[in-house]
Order: C-alpha cells, then structure tokens, then sequence
C-alpha cells in the first residue's frame, strides 16, 4: 500500500500529462493544441494519454482546474492570514505574483482565457 504522502504511479503520469499540458495550452491555445505533442511530451502515446482524459476538452478543462486550483489555494491562504484587510489583499497580491511568476504559463492562460480567445469552450 502507498504512503498517503506518495502519488502512484497512475497519479504521477496524471501530473506530469496536467503539467505538460498546461504549458502546452499557453503556448498554443486550445484550437493549436494536439493531444499527440501532449502526449509525446511526456513519453505516452496519444490513446494511453485519453486513458487519463477521455477527450481534448476534457483535459484542457482538468488542466486549468489543476492550475487554477493552486492559484485559489495561495489566495485563500493568504486572505486567511492575520492583518488587516488591506494587509491580507496586499497578501493575496503578493501571492498571486509569486505564483505566476513560479509558473509562467499560467499568466498566459489567464491573458488567452479572459481574452475569450478559447470560444469552443463556451
């Protein structure tokens, strides 16, 4: 049995397709975005990569819920901490910075999606 502390192996190819898929989608949006090169990236073949996503939409979905999902937890964390509440929104700044700044893509993802410039997904 696994350390609850320890990803299968199953849970890190789920990662690591998140992660390169992420990276994958900020650079080339989600018309751009081939399965295959996300796959590839990661040393799967397209149908072993749609074991874990059933479809492209699906995946690009999950992925901004993974990246997304990090970026609300250094928000919440930070509007949690003590001050007051220009402190804690200055906090929340801070984190945000820092988060985008650890992670480049996801500026990109922020600019394309508020831009409306993934409308299949509507």
């Amino acid at each position: 049995m696994a350390r609850a502390d320890r990803l299968t192996r199953g849970e890190q190819t789920r990662l690591q397709i998140l992660e390169a898929a992420t990276e994958h989608f900020a650079r080339h949006g989600f018309a751009g975005a081939r399965v295959e090169a996300i796959a590839e990236s990661v040393g799967l073949r397209g149908p072993a990569l749609l074991y874990h996503f059933r479809d492209k939409r699906q995946l690009y979905l999950a992925a901004l819920d993974h990246t997304f999902g990090g970026l609300a937890a250094a928000f919440e964390q930070a509007l949690a901490g003590p001050g007051d509440l220009t402190e804690r929104i200055e906090a929340a700044v801070d984190a945000w910075v820092r988060f985008v700044g650890q992670r480049p893509a996801v500026a990109r993802i922020l600019l394309r999606e508020g831009a409306g410039l993934s409308p299949e997904l509507a």
